[in-house]
């Protein structure tokens, strides 16, 4: 009987012991749980369509990291600063990212938070490109500094045209009074001199204006002809530009498109920013990138 009874009350200390921990584990995963918030959304495409195989990211201690075949993700964090990152990779080529910066503050955040994500094409920079883009962005300077280096010669040009002539006319004018004195027969054979010397210059002055006027017609001809062929050739571009974008599905980085053109960069951002204006394209900017977007008309 008496170890009965010893049995008995050693079982139950065990039962009240365990009860205690069991209890206590519970106060701590509920009071932890109060202090966590969670993190969760949908992941998307440029296009706004559900992403799907990517990898998210966040730098919480320790990391945490999942792959989300749905294009959905949740996290639970506690207090704290972190960083959210979603990765598209094919291969082991990055294509397309998304990243958010997330506060979680003391006390203050608590439950659940949707933050959805839109994945961006990832775009190659380097040095050439940012001079490009400057280029791009200024495409006037260098005609701007050409034109007034050319107006700046002609205004020194006209400067020493009209030095010469005063300095002639003041020379004619002192030799005009040196012979003053000299006989009248003189002064009648100078004057039908200058007066034969007139007419020779006025018979000869309407064949120069009829070979100029010849000349600046064949030039305007051949101006006008020239601008006709450019203005060919940039509609022939103008056209690659938009079957490009067809064949890779209505989307291209401006970088793939100058591979396919044998143009400048310059050139290419200026034909882009025609079709943008036309309606034809759209245009985002990513980076120092652009990416161009077939509009469907």
């Amino acid at each position: 009987m008496e170890e009965t009874e010893i049995k008995e009350k050693t079982s139950n200390k065990k039962n009240i012991v365990l009860n205690i921990l069991i209890f206590s584990v519970l106060l701590l995963l509920i009071a932890s749980s109060a202090e966590a918030a969670i993190i969760k959304g949908d992941i998307f495409d440029y296009s706004l369509k559900k992403a799907s195989d990517i990898v998210v990211e966040i730098d919480s201690s320790p990391k945490q990291t999942m792959v989300s075949k749905d294009g959905s993700y949740l996290f639970t964090l506690s207090p704290g600063n972190y960083n959210l990152i979603a990765s598209k990779k094919s291969g082991s080529e990055l294509i397309a990212q998304a990243e958010e910066k997330i506060e979680i503050k003391q006390e203050s955040e608590s439950g659940e938070f949707v933050i959805d994500l839109i994945l961006f094409p990832v775009v190659e920079t380097n040095p050439e490109n940012s001079e490009l883009d400057f280029q791009t962005t200024n495409p006037l300077n260098g005609d701007a500094e050409n034109f007034n280096t050319f107006y700046i010669i002609l205004l020194g040009l006209i400067i020493i045209v009209c030095m010469i002539f005063l300095a002639y006319y003041a020379n004619r004018v002192l030799s005009s009074n040196k012979h003053s004195d000299k006989p009248k027969k003189n002064h009648e054979s100078k004057k039908s001199k200058k007066h034969s010397k007139k007419e020779r210059l006025s018979n000869a002055t309407p064949k120069k204006d009829n070979e100029k006027a010849e000349e600046t017609k064949e030039e305007e001809e051949i101006t006008k002809e020239e601008q006709e062929a450019k203005h060919e050739i940039r509609v022939t571009d103008l056209e690659k530009i938009l079957e490009i974008l067809k064949k890779n599905d209505g989307r291209a980085t401006q970088k793939e498109i100058r591979k396919e053109i044998p143009l400048s960069e310059a050139k290419i951002s200026l034909m882009i920013t025609d079709l943008e204006a036309k309606g034809k394209i759209r245009k985002i900017k990513k980076g120092r990138g652009n990416i161009i977007i077939l509009n469907h008309i």
